[in-house]
């Protein structure tokens, strides 16, 4: 249950004493030095990592030992951005549970990015050619099809997803353990 929806079932005193808790909560967030915020953050990310860890570990225990991933958010979306480091081929995505799991944590939309395997980039980092946009299945950030009105929308039309890349086989991926489309937000 979000807030809204909390906030929805109460009295319009308990509505009050709610939302005057919520503005003691936010002067002393406002009241905390930086150094507090960033010790804070610190945890927070922290958090994170173990829950995707132990997701892995849990439900993909094939993957887990061999794990490396970073982590980076946006407040504009309330996303957060996944690096997966380790080469993990294509047709891999993560299972629906894992991705559950971060959904949960309160996440609006999830981006996983991957490593080819192949060039690295002028400064030695790794390219992260391909990528998982919310839901979608995974593609190459950059494909010719997706430049198509016209096919993205026949593929909308289709699998009620925007164009992945030549390689998809919605036959496949539709009712997989890949296919997180139930975890949508807005449906």
């Amino acid at each position: 249950m979000n807030s809204k929806e909390y906030l929805s079932v109460l009295n319009p005193q308990e509505v009050a004493l709610c939302q005057a808790f919520g503005e003691i909560l936010r002067e002393e967030f406002r009241n905390r030095s930086t150094a507090e915020k960033f010790h804070e953050s610190e945890t927070v990310k922290n958090r994170i990592e173990d829950v995707i860890s132990e997701s892995f570990e849990k439900h993909e225990p094939e993957n887990y030992n061999d794990l490396e991933f970073s982590i980076y958010g946006d407040d504009y979306d309330n996303s957060i951005e996944i690096y997966i480091k380790n080469h993990m081929p294509y047709p891999y995505e993560p299972c629906i549970e894992i991705r559950r799991a971060i959904y949960d944590l309160g996440f609006d939309i999830v981006y996983w990015n991957f490593w080819d395997g192949g060039e690295l980039d002028s400064f030695g980092g790794k390219k992260y050619t391909e990528e998982i946009r919310g839901t979608e299945p995974r593609r190459y950030k950059v494909s010719e099809g997706r430049s198509s009105a016209k096919l993205c929308q026949a593929v909308w039309n289709k699998w009620g997803i925007s164009y992945p890349d030549e390689r998809f086989d919605g036959a496949k991926w539709i009712g997989s353990k890949y296919d997180c489309r139930s975890l949508r937000k807005c449906q």
